[in-house]
């Protein structure tokens, strides 16, 4: 028989009367906390910088993909930015979109990941599900956030609180995908976690794609950083070398686009960036293998 606490979570999901508290209003937790405003959440954004929450309490957007419109009628209704990240205490949902780069030594550095639990756990109360999507090595939420909240509340993962990880999957200025049609992919440190994850954004997200742990969920998104990586880079090594050789690159990428199977386009460009390891993954895959060795 599951604990009264679980069955309690997922009746509020149900029910759409859980209050979600993001934190980082960055370009992948803004627009996720107001695609849950939309659905009908109560929904406060915390974010450090004051400067981002008062712009957004004037119903001015910093974000790309939201424009000042998509604003008008949740800033002060459905989505509540503020400073103060007390606002957990009246939290059922945590979720985290804080920016996870590389030092400058292609480190890891979850600094932000470290600082927005160490400030959370106070302020957590019993039965919060808590959803990281920062990208970040495969281990971490298992590492850095369930036995933290273990040791220092004294609770138990999966029956006083739960805790998942599912990776962004945010294309910045996108004319076809966005949080709600893209899919979602989630693990979960239990499997109570895991149901109340999927629960929670299966609510308003198009399709869900539950794995069978947060270690997975993470791999999954540096293979995928991974792959974008090497590909861009590999690009635009061929379109040196057919400048080089006298012929245009992007007649021989159209025509290497006409194969349907085996084959993915991409385009010379600048490479990859953002705050996200600044498009290093292919660095952070090779720490990987060494510790797994």
């Amino acid at each position: 028989m599951k604990e009264v606490g679980i069955l309690q979570l997922m009746e509020k999901i149900t029910k759409g009367t859980v209050k979600v508290a993001v934190i980082g209003l960055g370009y992948v937790g803004l627009p996720m906390a107001v695609e849950m405003a939309r659905a009908g959440y109560d929904v406060y954004g915390v974010d450090s910088d004051p400067v981002k929450v008062a712009k957004l309490l004037q119903g001015q957007s910093y974000i790309i993909d939201i424009d000042d419109d998509a604003l008008e009628g949740l800033i002060g209704q459905r989505l509540h930015p503020v400073t103060d990240i007390k606002v957990l205490e009246h939290s059922d949902i945590v979720v985290i979109c804080v920016p996870t780069p590389l030092t400058d030594d292609h480190q890891p550095d979850t600094s932000y990941i470290e600082t927005a639990i160490d400030q959370a756990i106070p302020h957590l109360r019993k039965q919060t599900l808590l959803i990281l999507e920062s990208t970040t090595y495969p281990g971490t939420t298992e590492e850095l956030i369930r036995p933290v909240i273990e040791q220092r509340r004294g609770w138990t993962v999966g029956q006083d609180f739960y805790v998942c990880f599912s990776p962004e999957r945010v294309d910045p200025g996108s004319v076809h995908f966005n949080i709600r049609n893209t899919p979602k992919v989630i693990g979960g440190c239990t499997p109570d976690c895991l149901a109340a994850g999927v629960a929670f954004y299966g609510s308003f997200l198009e399709q869900m794609v539950p794995v069978s742990s947060t270690t997975v969920a993470e791999a999954a998104k540096l293979f995928e950083n991974t792959f974008r990586s090497v590909n861009i880079g590999m690009v635009n090594e061929l379109t040196a070398a057919c400048e080089k050789i006298g012929i245009n690159i992007w007649e021989v990428l159209d025509a290497a686009a006409t194969k349907p199977f085996g084959y993915m386009p991409f385009y010379p460009g600048p490479g990859i960036g953002g705050s996200l390891y600044s498009g290093r993954s292919a660095v952070f895959v090779m720490e990987i293998r060494a510790a797994w060795a």
